[in-house]
């Protein structure tokens, strides 16, 4: 396999995770992924042109680490997951407060924008350390 095969292709656009409210649905989120403006993608949402709009998006962030790599919103999902944060209807979270949701949202997309240490990156660090020893060794 050539190196450029292992090299992410170049997104020619900024994708971003979102999440927005809804008043008919109190207290509750629903975060998404997408690659299209913001616009765009809540008309696909909501495409019918109502009086006295329901929805309001609330965040709006890039979905690219400080690499270059891109993230959807299942990792986000995943995130909050093992939160505590309860999934209600599909996608939507839920919380007592729609502040505390807010802010384990945007703490999810910190989270998966930078990956913490963990015993299992260490343990990966240890082996290549002994690989890179054992190579030499010959």
């Amino acid at each position: 396999m050539a190196a450029q095969d292992l090299l992410q292709p170049k997104v020619e656009t900024t994708p971003i995770i979102y999440a927005y409210s809804d008043t008919r649905y109190p207290d509750t989120l629903k975060v998404g992924f997408t690659t299209r403006p913001i616009e765009v993608r809540m008309h696909e949402h909501y495409p019918t042109v109502v009086p006295g709009q329901s929805w309001k998006v609330e965040l709006v962030r890039p979905a690219m680490r400080k690499d270059g790599a891109t993230f959807d919103d299942h990792a986000v999902h995943e995130v909050l997951r093992n939160s505590n944060i309860r999934c209600v209807a599909g996608e939507s979270l839920s919380s007592h407060r729609q502040t505390d949701l807010m802010n384990s949202v945007q703490s999810a997309i910190f989270g998966t924008k930078v990956p913490q240490s963990s015993e299992k990156c260490i343990r990966c660090l240890q082996i290549s350390v002994f690989f890179c020893t054992f190579v030499s060794c010959f």
